[in-house]
């Protein structure tokens, strides 16, 4: 197995550490299909140094599933993590994204950063909204400071929480960034 040669190169080298993404570089996008974790716990068995084991997890029981059945020392999350911060708290995603992003907004406040850069993040945490009320998500993508991000925030709040539109993944489920290759596929499977 390359991967299991690979990690061996690694640690050998003096790697003190070795994140393992459980897919290969041909899922992605529409075909990302599920994580191999044998093949992390394949890594896992053949090292010496802590293994962090990344890929197809977005929530905690995923996660700590993930421990259970690699034996890996950690886990990283990307995606699941810029949607959903809160997520190692075990808060699901869709359930608090208008605090989430208030909460973030107050962070930005007190450590500045480029506009471009705060309104990726909400975009990414506000995902499932957006599809749904499309004229905020314009006036998102036109704010240039953060009093103007907060303004659209507050427009947000104020409108009906909406789960079964066109734009979900499935009928009934939370619209989540981190599923709109899911949901391009289940559309397209569906025409």
């Amino acid at each position: 197995d390359q991967t299991v040669a690979l990690a061996r190169m690694l640690q050998d080298a003096g790697a003190s550490m070795i994140t393992v993404h459980g897919r290969t570089r041909e899922q992605k996008g529409r075909d990302t299909g599920p994580a191999d974790w044998k093949g992390i716990e394949r890594v896992k068995a053949a090292v010496s140094v802590p293994v962090i084991a990344n890929g197809g997890m977005e929530n905690k029981a995923q996660a700590d599933a993930c421990i259970a059945s690699t034996g890996c020392d950690g886990v990283m999350m990307g995606e699941a993590a810029l949607e959903n911060p809160a997520v190692f708290e075990g808060v699901r995603t869709g359930d608090r994204q208008e605090d989430l992003a208030e909460e973030y907004l107050g962070i930005v406040e007190t450590y500045p950063t480029e506009a471009r850069n705060v309104k990726q993040h909400l975009f990414n945490m506000l995902y499932g909204h957006l599809q749904v009320h499309t004229d905020l998500r314009r006036a998102l993508h036109l704010a240039r400071n953060v009093d103007q991000m907060k303004q659209v925030l507050a427009e947000l709040r104020e409108r009906p929480r909406i789960r079964t539109e066109t734009h979900c993944n499935k009928p009934g489920e939370y619209t989540a960034w981190y599923h709109r290759h899911r949901w391009e596929y289940w559309k397209h499977a569906q025409a």
